[in-house]
């Protein structure tokens, strides 16, 4: 079989005429001819990928906040007392099953059938009659006027 050579001066031609104009002298700032990378990022938070999501959810949420804002200045003061109690009995309920939760395991079965029910009773009662009365007196100024 003969092989035929393409002419010279076509694509696939010799190798130094397909190079015509291509420089790879080394960079004059570059000391030692390797070409410098950038560092890549210590860790995930340095990537722009998690900047910009990050910044993302951050605008998202500070629009939830601002509809939030905007919705209970609206209301009035009989709405937002009411939603300030269910606050304050959600909280206490929450930190009250959260702190039993610490010693549940070790209690007797008999003490744990009567011990959740009435750290969630008095958990409410709290909530209802001491925290939520402190926090109107405590968020009055901000309460729209009756």
């Amino acid at each position: 079989m003969v092989s035929k050579k393409p002419p010279e001066g076509k694509p696939g031609g010799r190798p130094s005429e397909s190079l015509e104009g291509f420089d790879a002298s080394p960079d004059p700032a570059n000391t030692n001819g390797r070409k410098q990378q950038s560092q890549p990022p210590r860790n995930l938070q340095q990537t722009k990928i998690w900047q910009d999501t990050v910044g993302g959810v951050t605008g998202m949420w500070k629009q939830y906040v601002e509809i939030l804002k905007q919705s209970f200045v609206r209301l009035p003061r009989d709405k937002q007392e009411f939603y300030i109690l269910r606050l304050s009995q959600a909280v206490t309920i929450g930190s009250s099953i959260l702190a039993t939760s610490l010693f549940y395991p070790f209690l007797p079965t008999i003490v744990r059938v009567f011990v959740l029910p009435l750290v969630i009773v008095v958990s409410w009662w709290c909530g209802t009659r001491i925290v939520a009365p402190q926090m109107v007196v405590r968020m009055s100024k901000y309460l729209n006027k009756e």
